[in-house]
């Protein structure tokens, strides 16, 4: 109710001004507003609330209890301190009266809603500015205010301790970007999210030097490139589905009219026969190039499987005294 302003009439005689029982009228009018709002007297030490929605009316209010809902994230102990303007804003400032960390929010008339709280702490081993330390209860559900956040465990989230900076974007505050760092896995991860979303987005990984190279799943989760070597050759796997397997293999030296026979297992298994590109390069043992000719003009055929290729060439021309080393490379997908 807006006060109720006693008309004094015009000096000095104020014979258009208010009777003195419609003047008090209005007095007790305006005692009864201030005594509704609990601040016609002195302001009671013991004025407790459990719930901080609740601390509507200018003054000091004490949420203590550890217990108290709507209380700032990672504040527990709280005592408030609301201000209020005659159009119906409100404004609470919130200490926690045993740790020293702060937050404050506004209630706006125009949607009759509460703002989110915002941490204004700034002591040494603090998180800044934000809710500290929200863990087990996920980025996504506490639509939080721009700030540093500390998590574990959430939904949504890579998994593990994260140091979460959060950016609301400032033309539509539904919509806000985060970057979040592992605590201890040196890693960064980064996602747009929409605070109207009920599931939240998966987390996109940013590649270093320290995570280029691994083992690949063709998610998030994995790496990008993964290589390694056996007694079958070399491999390259790709995050997009692509094997590359490198190795070399002896043909056997076989008389005249015989078949020279030799079944090369790849270094890694493909998920479809690929495709094979082999090159005889020297003669085993010798290092002679005479039996690499002989059998390039023998010539040469192969069967392609999944796992292994049948190399094979007919002495039908001429006989090969000695094996023949050969390079191949196969191209194909892993998955």
């Amino acid at each position: 109710m807006p006060m109720q302003q006693v008309n004094l009439g015009t000096p000095p005689s104020a014979v258009d001004g208010d009777s003195a029982r419609t003047a008090f009228t209005r007095i007790n009018d305006n005692f009864k507003a201030l005594d509704a709002m609990g601040v016609s007297g002195p302001v009671a030490g013991d004025r407790a609330i459990q719930d901080c929605n609740l601390a509507l009316a200018p003054g000091v209010w004490l949420a203590t209890s550890g217990t108290a809902s709507n209380r700032p994230p990672g504040l527990t102990y709280v005592v408030l301190r609301v201000s209020t303007t005659d159009y119906g804003a409100i404004l609470q400032e919130a200490v926690d009266i045993i740790y020293g960390d702060q937050a404050v929010r506004t209630f706006n008339p125009n949607n009759n809603a509460w703002g989110h709280w915002i941490s204004s702490s700034s002591q040494g081993g603090k998180t800044l500015p934000g809710g500290g330390n929200i863990g087990g209860r996920g980025i996504d559900t506490q639509k939080l205010h721009s700030g540093f956040y500390g998590y574990y465990q959430g939904p949504g989230e890579p998994g593990g301790a994260l140091s979460v900076l959060e950016t609301l974007w400032h033309a539509d505050p539904q919509w806000s970007t985060q970057l979040a760092m592992g605590v201890s896995t040196n890693e960064l991860f980064y996602r747009s999210i929409s605070k109207n979303s009920t599931v939240p987005p998966a987390f996109a990984r940013v590649y270093t030097s320290q995570n280029i190279l691994g083992a690949v799943s063709g998610v998030a989760a994995g790496g990008i490139i993964e290589s390694g070597s056996n007694a079958n050759g070399n491999y390259t796997k790709f995050a997009d589905g692509t094997l590359i397997c490198t190795g070399e293999c002896v043909l056997p030296a076989a008389p005249l009219n015989a078949e020279a026979a030799v079944n090369p297992v790849f270094a890694a298994t493909f998920a479809q026969a690929p495709k094979v590109m082999i090159n005889p390069v020297f003669s085993a043992g010798t290092g002679s190039q005479a039996d690499t000719g002989l059998v390039n003009m023998n010539g040469t055929y192969m069967a392609i499987f999944t796992g292994y290729m049948a190399l094979r060439s007919w002495t039908y021309r001429y006989a090969t005294g000695a094996g023949v080393v050969f390079h191949y490379t196969a191209t194909g997908r892993w998955r």
